[in-house]
């Protein structure tokens, strides 16, 4: 018999690319570390996983992983055997080279139990009844009695502080029983997967980051040109797929003939791959610009978004903004002004109220917001303003002042550098290089709301939390500076663009 194993992770892992099965198996070490975000959401993971069990307030904990795995089995047959257990948590069985770790295991009492998958969605997805039926799988050839099979997941409509039906359970039992000859029919090809000498042949694909981020996405993509099809904007539901597109040829944007038809973006893209200027329409971007009126604030939110709410009013995963930075000038050539706020943190604080306090410091009087997509400022706004009607006139007022900075490159102006994106990271290294993003401590969104849930937590010492503070008020400051430069560098374009129309 083999001495290879398929858990209920490798399973998932190797439906979604056998490449990423194998590896993980044979070559763990070309993958990625955890990024920050993806840590925290694992963080969150195991909060939701331990509220879901103070629903069963009797039930029993099985610990032990990795090389203790056993003890875990020995302990979970013992308890399923007495039948006295209202509920197992983590529960631990195997079938042959087939093991699973069941979230809750809830004890019917009549000699038949129900599986219960904790999710920290809020709605279900495919993938998850793949899970389930593994896990079902192995439990029937365990010899355990399963009546029900449930997912339960997170309600997002409960508000805090009622919320004790965060948990919406879906009941998977059909389905499940339906797709276990499916399921041990690929456990089984799995398994062969791992015991072969040398990785499959898988080609790049949406597979690549669908459901799951990959860990080896990097090793297998570092053939990936620049300026691939694969950077095509908004290319979505296609024929051919971007991939297609890709493995048959032609795999650089500017070798595209007629194979597909464009988008106005992506003409845009073409045209900018066969030169090393950017494709500028300087009429619209001068138009543009003409809109902005002072004072100018540059303004950029970050935020929490907690699976369990902890704030009156609050639903899962609900944006709370807990820092901004915001330059201001004030006129043309003006100085610049600088506000930055971060959340005290303190006990029984709320950062919300804190927030807007210090914003109604900040915008004395009414001028032009410039932010990056400020669909996401001002939606934060507006859930201010809901939440504090007291103050929904001067919120209201905020709302209607914004300009969105991005829009430039959506429709203006675009240099093949970018990549295909116009987000504020791919854009400021054109216009400033020095400002590298890679130099800060935190270097994204992703990374800065890990770093804000971490400030914000307990249990951190007062050394990690001053220098958590100092790292994201310069992330931040870097985010509205940036606004800063870009929206400085357009309009030296557009000048010298008038100057040149002046001298014809």
């Amino acid at each position: 018999m083999s001495s290879k194993q398929i858990t209920k992770s490798d399973y998932a892992a190797g439906v979604q690319c056998e490449k990423r099965l194998y590896l993980l198996h044979s070559e763990p070490d070309l993958a990625a570390a955890p990024s920050d975000d993806l840590q925290m959401r694992f963080e969150q993971g195991q909060e939701i996983g331990k509220l879901a069990r103070s629903r069963f307030p009797n039930g029993v904990l099985v610990g032990a992983s990795g090389s203790a795995l056993n003890h875990a089995i020995l302990t979970t047959t013992k308890l399923i055997e007495e039948l006295k257990t209202e509920a197992i948590f983590e529960a631990a069985v195997k079938f042959e080279n087939y093991a699973a770790r069941i979230d809750i295991l809830k004890n019917n009492f009549d000699g038949t139990w129900d599986l219960i998958e904790v999710k920290s969605t809020t709605e279900v997805k495919p993938e998850h009844l793949e899970d389930v039926a593994f896990q079902l799988w192995v439990l029937k050839n365990s010899n355990v009695k399963i009546k029900n099979v449930f997912l339960s997941h997170i309600n997002n409509q409960v508000v805090f502080p009622n919320i004790e039906d965060i948990f919406t359970d879906h009941d998977f039992t059909e389905e499940a029983h339906a797709k276990l000859s499916q399921i041990e029919m690929k456990a089984r090809s799995l398994l062969s997967v791992v015991e072969k000498e040398n990785a499959p042949e898988v080609a790049i694909g949406r597979h690549c980051a669908n459901p799951y981020g990959c860990e080896f996405k990097s090793e297998c993509w570092a053939a990936v040109p620049k300026g691939s099809v694969l950077e095509l904007y908004n290319y979505r539901k296609r024929k051919p797929t971007k991939f297609e597109l890709f493995h048959q040829g032609p795999q650089l944007i500017e070798n595209l003939r007629n194979e597909v038809e464009l988008t106005r973006f992506q003409q845009i893209q073409f045209m900018a791959s066969q030169s090393d200027d950017p494709i500028i329409d300087h009429l619209g971007l001068t138009e543009f610009l003409g809109k902005v009126r002072y004072p100018i604030y540059y303004f950029d939110f970050e935020t929490i978004a907690p699976a369990i709410p902890i704030l009156n009013g609050m639903r899962p995963y609900q944006r709370i903004p807990v820092q901004f930075s915001c330059h201001v000038q004030k006129s043309p050539h003006g100085e610049l002004e600088h506000h930055e706020f971060l959340a005290s943190g303190k006990e029984g604080s709320d950062p919300r109220r804190e927030c807007l306090e210090e914003m109604k410091k900040v915008f004395t009087s009414s001028g032009t917001i410039i932010a990056y997509h400020d669909d996401f400022e001002r939606s934060l706004i507006r859930e201010l303003s809901a939440y504090f009607v007291e103050d929904s006139d001067f919120l209201n007022a905020l709302e209607q002042d914004f300009w969105d900075l991005e829009d430039a490159f959506h429709n203006h102006f675009y240099h093949r550098d970018f990549g295909g994106s116009v987000s504020i990271k791919k854009v400021l290294p054109y216009f400033s290089p020095e400002m590298k993003y890679d130099k800060l401590e935190i270097k994204n969104g992703g990374q800065a709301q890990a770093a804000l849930m971490k400030l914000l937590s307990y249990g951190v010492s007062d050394l990690q939390r001053e220098k958590l503070r100092r790292d994201l008020l310069t992330y931040c400051a870097q985010d509205s500076m940036a606004m800063v430069v870009i929206h400085h560098k357009l309009l030296e374009i557009i000048e010298k663009g008038n100057l040149r129309i002046m001298r014809t």
